[in-house]
């Protein structure tokens, strides 16, 4: 028997419900304490398991002229202020992986084309993580069409437009905003929290105080980087959105500095979209430049790829994206692959 697709999606690990991928017509409500909002997967030449009654929709127009596999779409307000450097997209395994040896070219090829990304496959909880304004393909940001953005219609086409995630001229620096957060990390003790490594964390600059010098006043150091000056040439470029607009925006925000400065606000509907034409999953695999290819679900050894939108430090979690094949066939434990 072939193996079979299947796709589900919701607020967290214990609510994900299957969705029906390329049904541009009916998004996914995505609703939570933290986010309001709507989610559609496309997959070109679906084939896989969809919820019960509905008909199956194997392609759509979306894929016409374009070389892409699938595109994971998503939009909606977050009910309190977050910056970029607090929200992350994330892959995680809860076991080991069987990971091949041309899994590294993989991530070398990712952090080329993603600055912000980063990745640790050989623990024992394995992850690929990236910023979310690094990591996606379209970041879009509009005031919602009416008083209250949680009711804004969902957008089946949105284009790069991320103008008000970058500072101004006259604006306050990244110091001065983050500040303005604080109480926004100090609540975060109280939400609900997923399992996570220890070793997840990105690791951050170690902090030597000098002689005479505090700890108190080594930390705050280390929760200050500096503050280097405004490259205005490349947040012009990134606001005038294409391609170069993508590549512009993921290198501005390849710096944590203007990570911190960034600012999505609960009165703002944001889109977000990441799509490739490297992974397949109908077949789970990818392949990359260079003719190589990597057998994702014999990688996995059986696991589901799970993709969650949540801070960094894991504590809460927006919306998690599940993606399983199941086959009555077995999985070779070969890493030399």
């Amino acid at each position: 028997m072939a193996a079979t697709l299947r796709i589900r999606v919701g607020t967290s690990v214990d609510s994900l419900v299957v969705c029906n991928p390329n049904d541009e017509a009916r998004p996914v409500r995505i609703l939570s304490e933290h986010f309001d909002g709507y989610f559609l997967i496309r997959i070109k030449n679906f084939q896989g398991v969809v919820p019960e009654g509905e008909p199956r929709i194997p392609n759509c127009s979306y894929f016409e002229g374009r070389r892409r596999l699938m595109s994971v779409q998503f939009q909606g307000s977050f009910t309190q202020p977050w910056t970029a450097n607090d929200l992350v997209w994330s892959n995680d395994w809860e076991q080991p992986l069987n990971v091949p040896k041309v899994m590294s070219l993989f991530t070398k090829f990712m952090s080329v084309t993603d600055p912000g990304s980063y990745s640790d496959l050989k623990i024992d909880r394995p992850y690929m993580r990236s910023y979310v304004v690094t990591a996606m393909c379209t970041l879009s940001a509009w005031s919602p069409v009416s008083e209250d953005p949680m009711n804004e219609p969902f957008r089946v086409n949105i284009t790069e437009d991320a103008s008000s995630l970058y500072p101004t001229a006259n604006g306050p620096r990244a110091t001065s905003r983050a500040n303005s957060l604080a109480s926004v990390s100090s609540t975060t003790s109280n939400l609900v929290s997923v399992s996570l490594s220890d070793s997840a964390a990105k690791p951050g600059r170690r902090i030597v105080p000098p002689r005479g010098a505090s700890l108190a006043a080594s930390a705050a150091a280390a929760a200050e980087p500096e503050e280097p000056a405004r490259d205005w040439k490349l947040i012009e470029k990134a606001k005038k959105g294409g391609e170069e607009g993508v590549a512009a925006r993921r290198k501005f925000f390849a710096s944590e500095v203007n990570r911190r400065e960034a600012i999505f606000h609960p009165s703002q509907v944001y889109g977000f979209e990441v799509f490739n034409p490297y992974f397949d999953p109908n077949s789970f695999k990818t392949k990359i430049p260079g003719g190589v290819t990597i057998d994702m679900r014999r990688m996995m050894r059986g696991q589901p790829m799970r993709t969650r939108l949540m801070t960094s430090d894991g504590r809460t979690v927006f919306l998690v994206v599940e993606l399983s094949q199941e086959s009555d066939g077995d999985l070779d434990d070969d890493t030399d692959d």
